[in-house]
This record gives structure tokens, C-alpha cells and sequence, in this order.
């Protein structure tokens, strides 16, 4: 939701509570106090750097560089291709036969631009992002035994990482629209990052309460915590009807396909809710 999208009382982004400044950075996400900025600010801080207009998810860091690296030539099946293929293949198949492992690695670990730009660069790293944590996904889950755990493997507690099923159906939704099969992937993550940048600065933040929820061991802090994260779900659901529903020329197939996404992120913690009004 833009500043200017609403002209009744603004509501804190993280607990629903009326909000009484927004962020410095990024001028977006409304609070309603230090605390509960500090809550989100892990992740929100990435965003603040970048275009507020544009969607643009951190750069690998060095530790998922080097994990990634080993497998960027390993063959895998993807949920959008029963057909194997490596993560320098794919690079290929869009970019050109000349594609090379060091420009992979210097797009992946490219900073996000701080101010607005339409150039096809900013699209390609979003995508490449995308793909690299799709197989750092793959890897680390395979780790463990085919499960998540982000308890005792800290590579699983990155909210970025937990955060990529959200932009790979994002992507899978538009791409469901015919006027997008003439134009590369490059171009459709600039127009979803632009899109659904509301919806994604919601998620990313949700996703985050959801993983310190998961891992808080004080117990004066752990019931509180919840309950600011079962309010950000429905925070969450609030700019999905805003941000998704509501914005004319999306393509039919983006609000099922989303709104099934936001159905599944929130339903536990909505069972969690049920469970403490009994």
C-alpha cells in the first residue's frame, strides 16, 4: 500500500495497532513503535537500502555463496520442470551460451539499487536470486533428512531463504498470463517485484515474526511475540485484498494462486489463535 493509498488512521504493519510514524528508509511500513520495528528489523533493514518502489531481495551472502557454489553444475528437477537440469543451465537458457560462472556469482551477490530503475539488470539478478535459493532450498532441506529444521541447522533460520516459496508462486502467478510468454523472466520479477512490492514487504515481515516465534526460549517473551505474529498474519491478508485483489489488470489466475499462498503461511498460527480464545 503507498503512502498515499489510504486516508483513515494508519495501522502498524507488524501488530495492528495504530501507527504513529513510518519507517525512515523506506517511507512505507507504518509502526507504532521502536519495538515493533526492532521486531522486523533483521529483515526490513535489506529493503530500506533499495528503491521503495521495487521489491529487491537481499544479495547471497557470503556463506550462501559458498554453499551455492558446489551446486551450480549439480543436475536437479524443479516444481516447474520435470526435466533435469543444472543452475548454469538455466542461467544459459536465458542469457546466452556465454553466461559464466563469475557473472553468475557477481550478480548473485550484487547490492540492490537504492533508487528506481527500469533497467533489464535489476530483473535478471532478481531472477538469478530466485533460482540460487530456490537450489539452496533443495539442499539444505535435503540435509536434514528431507525436513525443515530450523532449530538445529542455522542455515534454515535465514527468513529469506523460508521466504522463496513466496516469490517463486508470486512468479508462477504471472506467469500464467499469455501476454507473459513473449517476455523473458528478467522482465516478469521487475514487473512482480513492482507489482506485489506491498504484498511481498508484508510477507517478508510475517515470515519473520513466524521464525522467532519458532526459536524464542524466553518464556516472558514467547506468548507476546505470538500474539504480534498472529496479528501481522491478518495484517498480512489485509495487503494481500489491498495490494493483490483490489489492483486492476492482474491477471485472473494471481489472486487463487496467491491467496492459496497466503492460506498456507497463516494457517497455523490462525489454529494457535482459535486455540487461545478457547
Amino acid at each position: 500500500m503507498s503512502p498515499s493509498a489510504s486516508t483513515s488512521k494508519q495501522v502498524c504493519g507488524v501488530c495492528e495497532k495504530e501507527a504513529k510514524s513510518r519507517c525512515g528508509g523506506c517511507k512505507r511500513i507504518p509502526f507504532c513503535s521502536a519495538e515493533c520495528q526492532e521486531l522486523i528489523w533483521s529483515t526490513h533493514k535489506a529493503l530500506c537500502k533499495s528503491d521503495p518502489d521495487i521489491f529487491h531481495p537481499p544479495p547471497l551472502t557470503a556463506r550462501e555463496l559458498g554453499d551455492l557454489w558446489p551446486l551450480i553444475n549439480q543436475l536437479r528437477t524443479t516444481q516447474r520442470s520435470a526435466q533435469p537440469s543444472t543452475l548454469m543451465q538455466e542461467a544459459r537458457k536465458y542469457y546466452g551460451r556465454g553466461f559464466s560462472e563469475e557473472t553468475l556469482g557477481a550478480i548473485l551477490t550484487t547490492p540492490a539499487p537504492p533508487e528506481t530503475s527500469d533497467s533489464s539488470i535489476w530483473g535478471q539478478r532478481e531472477h538469478l536470486l530466485r533460482l540460487a535459493r530456490e537450489v539452496l532450498d533443495a539442499a539444505y532441506v535435503e540435509s536434514t533428512g528431507g525436513h525443515r529444521d530450523h532449530l538445529n541447522d542455522p542455515r534454515q533460520r535465514n527468513p529469506w531463504q523460508e521466504f522463496q516459496p513466496v516469490l517463486l508462486e508470486c512468479a508462477a502467478s504471472l506467469q500464467t498470463d499469455p501476454r507473459d510468454k513473449k517476455r523473458s523472466p528478467a522482465e516478469v520479477s521487475l514487473q512482480m517485484m513492482r507489482l506485489f512490492n506491498s504484498f511481498l514487504r508484508q510477507a517478508i515481515m510475517y515470515i519473520n515474526l513466524q521464525m522467532d516465534v519458532i526459536q524464542e526460549h524466553d518464556e516472558r517473551k514467547g506468548p507476546e511475540l505470538l500474539l504480534t505474529t498472529i496479528a501481522a498474519g491478518r495484517r498480512l491478508k489485509k495487503v494481500f485484498e489491498e495490494d493483490v485483489l483490489q489492483k486492476p489488470g492482474t491477471p485472473m489466475a494471481v489472486p487463487l494462486i496467491i491467496g492459496m499462498l497466503v492460506e498456507k503461511l497463516t494457517a497455523n498460527f490462525e489454529a494457535l489463535e482459535q486455540h487461545i480464545a478457547r
